[in-house]
């Protein structure tokens, strides 16, 4: 849920941030969505490792 807000919280600052283009209001949101990517790429990893972890202690 917090992942989706965010999405439309860089979605909604990259249209308020094409009415003027100045490049301070576009580096804003393209490094938002590259921190988002980022997380999710983080989570995704330690899910992974979690995972694995989690077989380790099974056997």
């Amino acid at each position: 849920m917090n992942t989706m807000f965010s999405i439309i919280q860089v979605a909604y600052a990259h249209e308020e941030g094409a009415s003027t283009a100045t490049a301070d209001n576009t580096l804003g949101p393209i490094l938002a969505l590259v921190i988002i990517i980022l997380a999710i790429v983080v989570a995704k990893r330690i899910k992974k490792i979690n995972k694995e972890n989690h077989y380790e202690q099974r056997n």
